[in-house]
This record gives structure tokens, C-alpha cells and sequence, in this order.
């Protein structure tokens, strides 16, 4: 059973998930960076999750930092009760702060993207499922349309314009990043081990929402990102002018609806299936162009911050709007399990993906790979 944290009816909070892999976890919070990028200076800060050393010595860090918290309170961070900071401010991660790396091997690097206005603090359950697992994670707050402190106070151009404008950016910031990150263990200050043991040859983009659009985006502009996964992600940019001529996973989310939900949301089930159908369109669109292997899938049960902490952290983000949902650890072990998947058939040679492992998960849409990258 989750664990849930004494509280009022109304505050559902539960404790996050123990990840299931057979690494235990390390982390350790990089400076603040600042990069020339567009007509604006960037500035991100990353947070690295990597399998630690056996029987790691230390205390596990907070879920949220003290300064991150009240800012959350202060902006009323997707409008949550104050008993919701509350019992952020009593969680622990499974994570231990600057301990060794594992010496075992060389582990993939994922570099994950948020949603726009999500801290990367709201990914905490995936990138410790996936460093559990044998991967380096590199979780990136932004300025521009992200959620960093100090909150950025550039006039957002809105809209599509703005969207695509952030989408370019976070992806020249990644890839600022990953130059900086590459060239020499002396760029940053890591812990013992994690620089050394970082594959440079397995590099994926990963993200949800607006940082899905991201990852894409970075796949299609840097050779050494070889895999990206789009969770739950409109295009913007690019990617939507041009289409994708990358390989790609793409999740998005599913929830089924009972007729009398619908109707009290003012919504048919007419409605519903022509904007999904629509959808299918949009990624039909995108997928035009010659280019890798991409899947297209949607998850059963899923709302669209299931591709996140929200089902234990904020499940209000998800239960509000109704429907079946799929049970929060359940839709953890989907989520990342199919992504751990796809990123092994790209980078090991090997069984190809198979997109039936999880009965959740079906295929909407399927590109055969018509070129090589």
C-alpha cells in the first residue's frame, strides 16, 4: 500500500514510490547556468540522478527544497491546498545527496525536459525509477516558461509563438548542456565516479508536455541525442512546421469516459472521439517526412500529469477531470518501463521494441524507419 501522510480528507498526498531497480541512488545539484540563447540570455539549473554505490552513507535529500517550496506556495503552484507544500516539506527522496557513482559500468544519459511551469522536482518517482535502473538523469529547471527561481519576468510573446520560442531554446540549453557536460570531468564539480562512468554513446532526450516537444526538438538538431520520447507533448517549431525526421516514442494520454461525466462537462462522446481523431491527424501530419522508427501510443488511464509525480503528489492535477484511471504505481511501472524499453532497442543491439509488453499501452500510429540517421 502507498503510504499517505496523516492529513484532511481533501489532501491525498502519498509518499513516492521505492523504485524497483537493483541500484540505489545518488544526486547531486549543478550551478546555475547561463547561456546566450536566441535574442534572450538562458539561464537552467540540473539536478543529476545516477545509480550510487552499494549501501550508499548519507541522508536522502528533501522532495522539495525549502526556497522551492515556498515559491511553489507563494505562486500557488497548480492551485494545491497549503496541506499539500505541507506534506511536501515532510518527503524524502530514495536519493542520497553527492555519494559515489556506481563503478559497475557505463550507464545511458537521459537528459529529461519538464512541462512548461513544472520544477523538476514534480519528476522525482520517474528519474528515480530510471537511475534505479541503470541510467544517468539529468532533470532541467528552466527560466523561460519553466519554473526556476527567480521566476522570469520577460513578457512571453504568447501562444503558439511563445511555445515555439521556449521549445528552441530548451533544446539549444540541452544541448549547451551536454557540451559542457562531455568535454571534460572538470566542467563540473560531480561526484566520484558519475563523470567517468556516463556512456557518451547513449544519450536520449526525454520529456513531457512542452519538454516533450523539447525532447523532440533536440533529437532533430544533435546528432548525439540518439533516442527521444515525447510524453503527452503538442509540436511546436519545427518539428510542427517540418515534421520529424527522427526515431521516437511517443505516450500520450488516454482516459475513459463515462457518459455522465461527460455531460456534466459539457462535452459529448461525439466530441471527445472527433478530438481524438483529431489528434491522430496532427501526428500523422508530423510523421510525413522520411526519418527513423517512431511509435505513437496512447496509455490507458492515463491523465496528462500521470507522466509525472502528480498521481501521488497532487492527484487532483489528474482526478479532477474524472474517468478511469489507471493505479499510480501501476502507471509508474508503464510509463517507465516502456521507455526503458524503447531506449534499450535504439541503443543495444538486439530484440527490436515491442510495443505489446504492457496491455495499457497500444500503438496509434507506427513510421517504419526509411533512412538512416
Amino acid at each position: 500500500m502507498l503510504g499517505v501522510f496523516t492529513l484532511a480528507d481533501t489532501c491525498p498526498v502519498s509518499e513516492l514510490p521505492a523504485p524497483i531497480g537493483p541500484f540505489a541512488l545518488g544526486t547531486t545539484v549543478l550551478p546555475t547556468e547561463a547561456f546566450a540563447s536566441g535574442t534572450r540570455p538562458s539561464k537552467f539549473q540540473v539536478q543529476l540522478w545516477y545509480p550510487a554505490e552499494k549501501d550508499p552513507r548519507g541522508t536522502t535529500t528533501p522532495y522539495v527544497s525549502d526556497s522551492m517550496r515556498r515559491l511553489m506556495r507563494e505562486q500557488r503552484y497548480y492551485d494545491q491546498p497549503d496541506c499539500v507544500y505541507d506534506a511536501w516539506g515532510r518527503m524524502r527522496t530514495h536519493a542520497f545527496l553527492d555519494v559515489p557513482a556506481s563503478p559497475e559500468r557505463a550507464f545511458p544519459l537521459i537528459v529529461f525536459l519538464p512541462g512548461e511551469g513544472v520544477s523538476r522536482s514534480s519528476y522525482v518517482s520517474l528519474a528515480e525509477q530510471f537511475a534505479s535502473d541503470g541510467n544517468v538523469v539529468a532533470t532541467i529547471d528552466f527560466v523561460h516558461d519553466g519554473f526556476m527561481f527567480p521566476l522570469d519576468d520577460t513578457p512571453d510573446a504568447g501562444g503558439e509563438a511563445d511555445a515555439a520560442a521556449a521549445v528552441k531554446e530548451w533544446a539549444q540549453d540541452a544541448s549547451g548542456f551536454l557540451d559542457k557536460l562531455l568535454a571534460s570531468e572538470a566542467a563540473y564539480k560531480l561526484p566520484q565516479n558519475v563523470w567517468s562512468h556516463i556512456d557518451h554513446a547513449q544519450i536520449a532526450a526525454v520529456g513531457h508536455s512542452l519538454g516533450g516537444a523539447a525532447a523532440l526538438q533536440v533529437c532533430q538538431t544533435d546528432s548525439r541525442v540518439r533516442a527521444c520520447v515525447d510524453m503527452d507533448g503538442t509540436v511546436f517549431g519545427e518539428v510542427a512546421e517540418k515534421g520529424l525526421r527522427t526515431g521516437a516514442l511517443v505516450l500520450l494520454s488516454h482516459v475513459d469516459h463515462t457518459d455522465e461525466e461527460l455531460k456534466a462537462r459539457g462535452r459529448t462522446r461525439e466530441q471527445l472521439e472527433a478530438m481524438g481523431k483529431q489528434r491522430t491527424v496532427e501526428w500523422q501530419r508530423v510523421l510525413v517526412p522520411a526519418g527513423g522508427s517512431v511509435w505513437v501510443m496512447k496509455v490507458k488511464g492515463t491523465g496528462h500529469f500521470t507522466f509525472s509525480d502528480g498521481p501521488f503528489t497532487m492527484p487532483t492535477t489528474i482526478t479532477r477531470f474524472g474517468g478511469s484511471l489507471i493505479d499510480p504505481k501501476r502507471g509508474l511501472l508503464v510509463i517507465t518501463g516502456t521507455i526503458e524499453a524503447y531506449l534499450k532497442s535504439v541503443f543495444a543491439p538486439g530484440p527490436a521494441f515491442d510495443p505489446a509488453q504492457y496491455p495499457e499501452a497500444t500503438v496509434l500510429l507506427f513510421r517504419t524507419m526509411t533512412i538512416k540517421r
